[in-house]
């Protein structure tokens, strides 16, 4: 639901961090399972534990969202893996993006 609200609401202020939440511009990440992590900007990547919820949202210019995806970390996601919406749809990242 939040981020059918950043969506729809692309301009208002949305950064927010707490014990299981993490939303952050270009990198975010999940330390716990049931944790939420949500990366906003134009190439932005997520990472999670077991069990994290991860969103990421393209926006390629201010206020114009262009991509979005929800996932949970577990069957085809592996923990601990950076990911980025990609061409052809979610996809890890290279292991040097950790020093980003």
């Amino acid at each position: 639901e939040g981020m059918v609200y950043m969506v729809s609401h692309p301009h208002r202020a949305w950064k927010a961090e707490g014990r299981m939440l993490q939303v952050r511009e270009d990198r975010a990440e999940a330390a716990e399972s049931g944790g939420i992590a949500i990366a906003r900007g134009r190439d932005p990547v997520v990472r999670g534990c077991a069990g994290a919820v991860l969103g990421l949202l393209v926006e390629p210019e201010p206020g114009m969202v262009e991509g979005a995806k929800l996932f949970v970390v577990k069957d085809g996601i592996r923990p601990g893996r950076w990911y980025r919406l990609g061409a052809d749809g979610l996809e890890e990242t290279e292991a040097g993006r950790d020093e980003a």
